[in-house]
């Protein structure tokens, strides 16, 4: 991504978007398991202000774990970062394959502006337990099938709590929802994710 997108609270309402950009093929938001994150320094997030960054994961078994043209390569913000960790670099959007028991993925973190944070993580239709560790606090919250949100403090002056993989997911056992149906998505994840699948993003070799 050679591009940075920011949203107004404005551009939230539902009712604003078209899926125009996706008539010719399926909706990954849709058709696909997914984790979207929202990071809020807690202040904006209880104040209704707009979140600092964001993520997606999108999974399915047609994707695979490697590093291709179907991953969004992130572009850093000069404060708070999100993003997926991968061996070579951080991604804003990652295609991969369905999560296996015990599998870990890992988060990119990084610019602290504030000490306190909320991270909100919509899960879909993922047949596996799923958590995130803090490998800070020890701490590991289990995420439901819906909107989790996740309250954490960094200290500027201990390096392993602004450590920029202190944040995991583990996939655990396999899991099934008792009652499995689609949640309505929220749109400011909705635009994030759409927005980045449009742009053209190249993958450049690892230098």
């Amino acid at each position: 991504m050679v591009q940075q997108v920011f949203f107004k609270e404005t551009a939230k309402a539902t009712d604003n978007f078209t899926n125009a950009p996706f008539s010719t093929g399926n909706d990954p938001l849709v058709e696909n398991a997914q984790i979207l994150g929202l990071l809020y320094t807690t202040e904006n997030y209880m104040d209704g202000k707009n979140e600092h960054d964001s993520f997606g994961i999108l999974f399915s078994n047609t994707f695979n774990n490697s590093l291709d043209a179907q991953d969004a390569t992130k572009p850093f913000n000069m404060d708070e970062n999100v993003g997926i960790q991968t061996a070579d670099r951080v991604l804003s959007i990652e295609r991969r394959a369905m999560p296996q028991t015990g599998e870990a993925i890992n988060l990119h973190t990084s610019q602290y502006r504030a000490t306190t944070y909320t991270l909100i993580l919509k899960i879909s239709d993922i047949d596996k337990e799923m958590y995130l560790r803090d490998d800070f606090t020890g701490n590991t919250k289990e995420l439901v099938n819906g909107y989790n949100e996740v309250d954490f403090t960094v200290d500027p002056n201990n390096a392993e709590s602004i450590d920029t993989n202190r944040l995991v997911f583990i996939s655990s056992r396999h899991f099934q929802f008792h009652k499995k149906k689609k949640l309505a998505i929220n749109s400011t994840l909705t635009r994030l994710v759409r927005m980045v699948l449009q742009l053209p993003v190249p993958i450049l070799p690892v230098s």
